[in-house]
């Protein structure tokens, strides 16, 4: 299939452009569900003069939002957090799902599809209990927390402390809401106030979403790189973004990008090449380069919340900023197929499902590792200069080697061993097969 134009056949903004060349649609946008017919949005009774007016009709248009039964829009109500949910994912197309993780987002409520999109997206997350509260109204800065996993906002900080509440932001939100705010989707009231524990309305929901489409670049189709050393910038891929198997051994970067859906590696080589995100959020990540290894490089501001290992990969991590919210580089990498996996930087947790994978952990510090009863026959290598703060291991045959610190090894599954003694050894007593010292 050869290169086409993105503006004629895949309805990408203007802005796109440049990537015309370097793209390659491979599917059209699917529409959500439930748009209102523009007739139904003209005939709103409460919107009239109203200073969202416009915008709310657009948003209807586009059936973003709807109104009530009684042909009210009720715009200065309090949006819910399943309303705003659904609110984004209809305004970007998003069309990536998962399994609900909340204890409160059962299957068969309306919300459900719309809250497992959300957290595919890796744009919403919930509280300490376990639960996601859909019907509890949203506030200003649980909406920025939203907006800055979706947003470009790489730049954009605010200094927060110069409004009389900007010391009262919670440091949970406050990286977002600096970043929100300097980008202009949320602003005082007239009071030099930011107003961080007010509830939403669905005008002022209405509002930076349309601004959002206004001012964002995003490109809601499937994309395919087929071009080495391109770099994308300062955009948002709402589903797949691909590179390439056409790219080869080469290099593709992500500045300043947000990627909702999936970063899929079938192309890029080793050092100095490979795939480089810079200042960039990744939702899931999967390498999966046919029998060939792909770096692929977190730096400064990025984050990459799911990375799943096909094939070979090595990972790498440079300048990370290591602020709350952005800068964390890596934090879950799953392997569920065989698979080779090299590790040099730090990493939260790495999770191994399949059997006789490689994996080495060359240097920085893997917090935890769990492997499951369906891996078996792996072999895991924390180097001289790594370490291993916790491991919980399932599967039977484990091979640990290599002179790297291993804090906790926690062990499941009969036939382990080992080549260094860890800080901390603890064996389930229904464990049949010891495990065993050797070299």
């Amino acid at each position: 299939m050869k290169a086409i134009s993105l503006i004629k056949r895949t309805g990408i903004r203007p802005a796109a452009v440049l990537l015309s060349l370097a793209l390659l649609a491979v599917s059209a946008m699917i529409p959500g569900a439930g748009f209102v017919p523009k007739a139904d949005a003209a005939t709103f009774s409460d919107i009239s003069k109203h200073w969202a007016q416009s915008d709310i009709l657009k948003a209807a248009e586009k059936g973003i939002v709807s109104g009530y039964s009684d042909g009210t829009f009720k715009p200065d109500k309090a949006v819910t957090r399943a309303e705003f949910t659904t609110m984004l994912n209809k305004a970007l197309g998003n069309n990536g799902t998962t399994d609900s993780v909340f204890s409160d987002v059962a299957n068969g409520t309306w919300y459900f599809d719309q809250v497992c999109k959300g957290v595919s997206a890796g744009y919403i997350s919930g509280y300490a209990d376990g639960t996601f509260k859909p019907s509890n109204t949203i506030t200003r800065l649980e909406a920025s927390v939203m907006l800055a996993r979706i947003v470009p906002t790489y730049g954009y900080a605010d200094d927060i402390s110069k409004y009389k509440d900007g010391s009262s932001v919670p440091s949970w939100a406050q990286d977002s809401m600096k970043r929100i705010v300097g980008k202009g989707y949320l602003s005082t009231y007239g009071d030099n106030m930011l107003h961080g524990t007010d509830s939403l309305t669905r005008a002022q929901a209405v509002r930076v979403i349309m601004s959002m489409l206004d001012k964002e670049k995003i490109i809601s189709n499937n994309q395919t790189v087929v071009q080495n050393n391109v770099t994308l910038k300062s955009m948002i891929f709402v589903n797949r973004i691909s590179v390439g198997t056409a790219v080869g051994d080469g290099k593709v970067t992500l500045n300043d990008c947000m990627v909702l859906g999936t970063l899929n590696v079938e192309g890029g080589g080793k050092s100095p090449n490979g795939v480089i995100i810079n200042d960039s959020r990744i939702a899931n990540c999967l390498v999966n380069r046919s029998n060939q290894e792909v770096r692929v490089i977190a730096q400064g501001d990025s984050t990459v919340v799911r990375l799943t290992v096909g094939q070979i990969a090595r990972l790498e991590t440079y300048n990370l900023t290591g602020g709350s919210s952005f800068g964390k580089g890596f934090q879950t990498v799953n392997m569920t197929r065989a698979a080779d996996l090299t590790v040099s930087c730090d990493l939260d947790l790495l999770e191994i499902e399949a059997e006789k994978c490689d994996i080495t952990i060359a240097k920085g510090t893997t917090q935890r590792l769990i492997t499951y009863n369906s891996a078996r026959k792996l072999d895991v290598n924390v180097a001289a200069n790594a370490t291993l703060n916790t491991a919980d291991i399932y599967s039977a045959g484990t091979v640990f080697s290599g002179t790297g610190t291993v804090g906790t090894l926690n062990v499941h599954g009969n036939g382990l061993t080992y080549e260094k003694a860890p800080g901390t050894l603890s064996v389930d007593p229904e464990v049949t097969v010891l495990p065993v010292q050797v070299g």
